[in-house]
């Protein structure tokens, strides 16, 4: 019987202890996760909300930096634009500041010591030549020499003779033709000698010499030298070259379609574009009278302005602007532009404070450009009229 009550109590106790845990078990709930973009902080333009994107066009600086970058503002301005013709050319000099070195009488060259490059001066020693012609010309030289002299003296002698009818007129008129035979030979052989460099006055019997000298005709640099020492040079051949460039030029091409709006006087421009991009300045002197029917081109003459501290050598490549005219225009400095993809933009002042500028970037369309400013057309110069431009420091932003 105490077993028959015992178990249904213990079952009783093991429900009620499964009751009271299973009300005391906290509901496990299901976790809710959220997400946000961690993103900086975007400069926000000025005057819009910022919930929106920012306009990619605007610009802020502050007015430390613009001050550090040295930045200017500014606004377009009348501007007086010269009109050119775009031309392409050369250094040259004169035909009278070049010379060539060459031989009367062929000989064998002797060594020199000069170089390409080298400046000589007039008159200056430049080499020898040797050859046995030179001791036969000074010996024909000496031989007529003599024989004037001689047939001079019998000349006078009939001469007087004849004047007092001692001796035939014609004997007379024989000596006389025998001496103007004899003088034109004396002073052929003379001027011979005067162009190799052989001084007739000085020319003895005893100081013949198989050699000759050649000097320098001008002042200038050697272009070329040819002088191989044991080489012959024929009356042909060119042994030196050279160019006085104290007067140097530009000879420029300008095409057929141009060439009436060029003058003697005009102003020019150039610049080398191997060597830098600098620009320097010219005069137009001479236009040329005559087209290559090659190129359809004219030659147009042109002083260089100033002597300027350049490396210029003869046969250098130049590009040059000729200005045939001006006109008025709105311009802006070259410094207020930024190029992209071949299109031009400038920054214009959208607000100020004591702290910070706001710019923004606009497309303009542009005319004439130079070193100095750039041509602002009539569209766009109505969007800049009255505005604020950057007109220096544009690249910094």
């Amino acid at each position: 019987m105490g077993i028959k009550i015992t178990i249904p109590v213990l079952l009783i106790i093991s429900l009620l202890l499964a009751a009271s845990c299973e009300e005391e078990k906290p509901v496990k709930k299901k976790k809710q996760f959220t997400t946000q973009k961690q993103t900086k902080p975007k400069q926000e333009p000025a005057g819009t909300d910022p919930d929106s994107e920012p306009d990619p066009n605007i610009y802020k600086i502050t007015t430390a930096q613009f001050k550090d970058l040295g930045m200017v503002i500014g606004k377009a301005e009348l501007t007086t634009v010269p009109q050119s013709i775009d031309a392409a050319g050369y250094i040259e000099v004169p035909n009278e500041s070049k010379a060539e070195v060459r031989t009367f009488i062929g000989g064998y060259l002797r060594s020199t010591p000069l170089l390409p490059g080298d400046y000589v001066k007039k008159g200056q020693f430049l080499i020898s030549l040797e050859n046995m012609e030179y001791i036969q010309l000074q010996q024909d030289y000496l031989q007529a020499r003599d024989e004037l002299e001689y047939l001079k003296a019998v000349y006078e002698r009939k001469k007087i003779l004849a004047g007092e009818q001692i001796t035939s007129l014609s004997s007379k008129q024989e000596a006389e033709s025998d001496y103007n035979t004899a003088l034109a030979s004396y002073k052929g052989l003379r001027k011979m000698l005067q162009m190799v460099n052989i001084s007739p006055d000085k020319l003895q019997a005893e100081n013949i010499s198989s050699t000759i000298n050649l000097y320098a005709p001008i002042n200038g640099y050697l272009a070329k030298v040819n002088a191989v020492e044991g080489v012959f040079a024929e009356q042909t051949d060119v042994i030196f070259e050279i160019i006085n460039t104290d007067q140097l030029h530009l000879e420029l091409k300008v095409y057929e379609k141009d060439i009436l709006k060029v003058r003697k006087g005009q102003k020019i421009s150039f610049k080398l574009p191997e060597a830098n991009s600098e620009n320097y300045s010219g005069e137009v002197f001479l236009v040329g009278k005559t087209i290559d029917g090659a190129d359809k081109t004219v030659l147009v003459y042109c002083h260089i302005g100033e002597k300027y501290n350049l490396p210029l050598i003869v046969g250098m490549y130049i590009e040059a602007k000729i200005q045939y005219a001006t006109r008025e225009e709105y311009c802006l400095p070259t410094d207020a532009f930024i190029r992209e993809e071949g299109d031009y933009f400038v920054f214009i002042e959208k607000s100020a404070t004591d702290d910070e500028y706001v710019f923004e970037k606009v497309k303009v369309n542009v005319g004439h450009v130079n070193e100095d400013c750039v041509e602002i057309v009539e569209d766009s110069f109505e969007l800049l009229e009255g505005k604020q431009v950057l007109i220096q420091g544009a690249f910094d932003l």
